[in-house]
């Protein structure tokens, strides 16, 4: 099944220096000026690849960190977003919550974020704060039943950081000094404990199956496969600002659409089959 890749987007972000964004790709404009919505962003999928291990970055305390400290032991998941973002990076955070509520329940493999798997979630926003991240942080945790504070980390880093480690990953996003815009795919990166890129996750669900096996699998330092994907837009320009912003509604109705219609296909299924079970003569009604 396609996965999809979630174009998202925030304007408005207090940027202390323009200079900071220096090397960021800046976005890819149509002849009208209007901004292209695809080109620039996407994944390029490394599987694979060998993600910067001395890479340093800013953990939620404020102190000094390299990537490799939080390797070794367990698969890594990296999840690529901006702590002030208020639109598809907190549905991207809510669906891991989600998933790993489920899968700690599990009987046949019950999952635990620390135990078994740690989360880095890095803010691609060289301007964020490790104050930023320690609110992230607070806001999160407390919705699991269990203490993940050993097992989840907040992370900020410089532009140099930030840059070489979307580049070992193929994490394409851009950056709009004019309209003060941030754009950027919504992906979830499976990583070995050896720092392999293992397997991606697209757009903004992670089914538990799926989600738990890529772990296991990556446990192994194995690696996974490819997964498909379309582009699935979610922005669109403000008629009063000018400045593009991520349409959730849209993206909830397209979503919402194609449930209707599994759940349709799903009645009409269990309703032939629930018809051709009943007793003819003689037998009981089952109400």
């Amino acid at each position: 099944m396609n996965r999809f890749l979630t174009l998202c987007g925030a304007a408005g972000l207090t940027l202390s220096s323009a200079g900071a964004w220096g090397q960021m790709t800046p976005p890819v404009r149509n002849p009208d000026g209007t901004i292209n919505k695809s080109q620039g962003l996407g994944i390029k999928q490394h599987i694979g690849a060998q993600i910067p291990l001395d890479d340093t970055f800013l953990n939620s305390q404020g102190q000094q960190v390299t990537l490799g400290q939080y390797f070794g032991k367990n698969p890594v998941l990296i999840n690529l977003v901006y702590f002030n973002c208020k639109a598809v990076c907190t549905v991207e955070e809510q669906a891991l919550l989600t998933s790993f509520a489920k899968m700690e329940k599990s009987t046949k493999l019950p999952l635990r974020i620390g135990a078994d798997v740690t989360i880095l979630t890095i803010s691609i926003n060289p301007t964020e704060t490790p104050s930023m991240a320690a609110s992230k942080k607070s806001q999160l945790l407390p919705n699991l039943d269990y203490n993940a504070g050993p097992g989840w980390h907040f992370l900020t880093g410089s532009q140099q950081s930030i840059q070489k480690l979307v580049t070992s990953v193929g994490f394409e996003f851009t950056y709009d000094p004019q309209e003060n815009l941030v754009n950027h795919p919504a992906a979830l990166i499976v990583a070995t404990p050896q720092g392999k890129v293992s397997q991606y996750f697209f757009g903004d669900d992670y089914p538990e199956r799926p989600f738990s096996s890529a772990i296991v699998n990556a446990s192994k330092n194995a690696l996974g496969q490819k997964e498909d994907f379309i582009f699935f837009g979610c922005l669109s320009k403000d008629p009063k600002t000018g400045q593009y912003t991520v349409d959730i509604n849209r993206s909830l109705e397209v979503v919402g659409s194609a449930w209707v219609v599994f759940m349709a296909m799903g009645i009409t299924y269990w309703g032939r089959k629930y018809k051709t079970e009943l007793p003819t003569q003689g037998g009981s009604t089952p109400w």
